[in-house]
């Protein structure tokens, strides 16, 4: 029996702090949007403005694994989408479902005000007092983010973690870094906690089939309908 390429996990390691650091550069650097300005985007943005920030951390993230998964090839086993992408095992299911099922109830617990506020935070630049959101940006906007972060925290990190340490300790360590990002670098200080809850989803769903693939899916639908839920409390 032919045995598995080797891991090469410390180059894996690298590639994946690169990417991290890049990813929170570029989130530090928002707060100026310089880069944005030069590209062309003006306030107040609008949906092609949102998908141009969606896309510059995109790129930050995916030169690093370009690198991992191409030039280097670090033998990590890791799908784009991967046979039995959806076998991501009955616990992060009964989780996942959880936590939408919260996402959900926000409006019946939470005042309006103070949901409409958080909603303005997320869907301004793409929604219309007429329209409503407008889906045809930011559904490419919510899909390029969670595509950036399942690379940089799943594919990535997590499975440089699992060559030194077990399947379980990997996904717990990433659900904790994937936190602080959204607390320190990204300045999201609500539903503190559900964050490492859901990234704890998406480790579990990478573990489980080694596909992208599976958590950027949970991922995107998860934000969507979180997104959804907060918007209506601006109509």
């Amino acid at each position: 029996m032919t045995e598995p390429p080797e891991f090469h996990r410390g180059r894996h390691l690298l590639f994946a702090v690169w990417a991290l650091l890049a990813l929170s550069g570029v989130a530090f650097h928002r707060w100026k949007w310089d880069l944005e300005k030069f590209l062309g985007a003006e306030w107040p943005w609008d949906g092609a403005d949102l998908l141009l920030f969606r896309t510059i951390p995109l790129i930050a993230v995916v030169i690093p694994a370009w690198f991992a998964f191409a030039v280097f090839d670090t033998r990590s086993g890791v799908d784009l989408v991967g046979r039995s992408w959806w076998k991501i095992g009955w616990g992060a299911g009964v989780v996942y479902l959880l936590m939408i099922a919260w996402y959900i109830s926000v409006p019946f617990y939470v005042p309006k005000n103070i949901v409409a506020e958080m909603a303005l935070t997320y869907v301004s630049p793409v929604y219309d007092e007429m329209m409503g959101i407008e889906w045809r940006w930011f559904v490419p906007c919510v899909v390029f983010a969670a595509l950036t972060e399942e690379i940089a925290f799943r594919a990535l990190l997590q499975r440089a973690l699992a060559g030194y340490m077990g399947e379980g300790w990997a996904v717990f360590v990433q659900a904790v870094l994937f936190e602080l990002l959204h607390v320190f670098v990204y300045g999201i200080d609500v539903s503190v906690g559900s964050i490492f809850v859901m990234g704890w989803v998406f480790g579990m769903a990478f573990a489980r089939t080694g596909s992208v693939f599976a958590p950027v899916l949970l991922h995107s639908v998860g934000n969507l309908i979180y997104s959804g839920v907060l918007a209506t409390a601006l109509w």
